[in-house]
């Protein structure tokens, strides 16, 4: 069994963290090496892509530190395989859909103290908060309660007559066939629609082709977005656009002020930006907002600001002055108040 690894476009920068490797470009490297290096790469391509972002050398080198620490963590068996798998997804999975990348499982069991996801036979590192470490998850088996454990994959937990729980197994459902049911889950490539007029019914669909129906741009198929209500193609240049949805072309955005799609600008630090048409090329946007609704929308620009570096005093999420102060670089994390790169070898 396998588990998703936590995926998130936000604030223009991609960022994927569960099992992460070490890039290396040797002929002599080390399967792991080559592996790492691949995902690295498919990172940084869809960083541009996606978000107009560039990665740093800097990231480069902390990445291959903190591959280290993870493929030397106990209970990793092998990364390399989902790593490999990841990369390929994320080359190839449209902008507005999040690319299905997996964790293998560890040998940890559960309860044991971890720092990733691919050390436990779960795969699930259960952590509060901002801490380093956590522990593995212990997951309820099918015709267990559930109220305080996740379930094993493919099944989920339901609720029963008297308020009691249980895990029950989910049947997976081809094109064409209902979804309504809890203990149903769509066929991967499908999604299930609920029909308007009978809300009673639902059935599971592919993604909408253009003129279908939809909501949001990620009910499309690739390479179409939800403009107007129906999937069609990106807007070109120019073209007229609502700016709290993703309608442009890759490489444009919806302007701020003349709300209309534009090339993306990188800015330097220091340099107004808005994570509209103006990004920051290195760094996070700081003071930046979007208020009101979609079609009267208000923008107010920010400063480009430079990350934290590895070691410098941080604000952890939720603490007071959290949205106003830069988050760390790349691949650290602010733990403790402080700019890390976690070792889950260290957990215990």
């Amino acid at each position: 069994m396998m588990r998703p690894l936590t995926a998130s476009l936000a604030t223009g920068t991609f960022l994927l963290i569960a099992l992460t490797g070490c890039p290396g470009s040797d002929e002599s490297a080390s399967p792991s090496s080559t592996a790492c290096s691949s995902y690295f790469d498919a990172l940084s391509e869809r960083n541009a892509r996606c978000a107009s972002r560039d990665m740093s050398a800097t990231s480069r080198a902390r990445f291959e530190q903190l591959c280290e620490k993870t493929l030397a963590a106990p209970g990793v068996v092998d990364g390399t395989a989902a790593l490999a798998r990841c990369a390929d997804a994320m080359k190839s999975t449209d902008c507005d859909k999040t690319p299905e990348c997996e964790v293998d499982p560890g040998e940890l069991p559960g309860g044991t103290a971890c720092g990733v996801d691919a050390q436990c036979q779960s795969a699930s590192c259960v952590k509060s908060g901002s801490d380093a470490c956590g522990v593995c998850a212990q997951r309820a088996p099918i015709g267990a309660p559930c109220d305080r454990l996740e379930c094993v994959e493919g099944s989920r937990c339901v609720l029963l007559p008297g308020n009691e729980t249980q895990c029950v197994a989910l049947t997976i459902r081809k094109a064409g066939e209902s979804c309504l049911e809890e203990t149903s889950a769509c066929d991967k490539g499908l999604r299930c629609v609920t029909d308007e007029s009978t809300p009673s019914k639902a059935t599971c669909v592919a993604f909408g082709q253009e003129g279908t129906a939809c909501e949001v741009s990620s009910e499309c198929a690739d390479d179409l977005r939800c403009i107007r209500l129906k999937c069609a193609a990106p807007l070109a240049e120019d073209v007229p656009c609502i700016i709290v949805r993703n309608e442009c072309e890759v490489g444009l955005a919806c302007d701020g002020t003349e709300r209309t799609c534009k090339k993306v600008v990188k800015v330097n630090i220091g340099e107004a930006c808005d994570d509209l048409a103006r990004r920051c090329a290195q760094g996070t946007c700081l003071g930046s907002s979007i208020t009101g609704d979609e079609r009267n929308a208000v923008v107010k620009a920010g400063t480009c600001a430079e990350s934290l570096p590895e070691g410098a005093a941080c604000k952890e999420r939720g603490a007071p002055g959290y949205d106003q102060s830069p988050p760390c670089e790349e691949f650290t994390a602010c733990i403790a108040g402080k700019c890390t790169v976690a070792d889950p070898s260290q957990c215990k």
